[in-house]
């Protein structure tokens, strides 16, 4: 959704510098894990729940199961929480 910003790059740059000779950090996985949850969190924000629901759909989580069904009861006491 969002592109990556120059301050994001630095950091992921940085963190990459300070952990040379550690143990190897998958970065790539970091950086998806991150927009992942920039994503989930903005849409959770609009309120958009089809836009929701496929994204759920998009990252493996079918409707009708049970970690779906948790995921849109959260969903709606969000939803009801952002109205008050």
């Amino acid at each position: 959704m969002k592109k990556r910003t120059t301050e994001q790059e630095i950091q992921d740059v940085m963190a990459e510098e300070k952990n040379r000779g550690k143990r190897k950090i998958d970065r790539e996985a970091q950086i998806l894990n991150r927009q992942f949850k920039e994503d989930f969190f903005q849409l959770v924000r609009e309120g958009d729940v089809k836009r929701f629901k496929s994204f759920l759909n998009a990252h493996g989580l079918q409707e009708g199961s049970e970690k779906y069904q948790k995921v849109m009861e959260l969903w709606q006491i969000s939803q009801k929480q952002k109205k008050r």
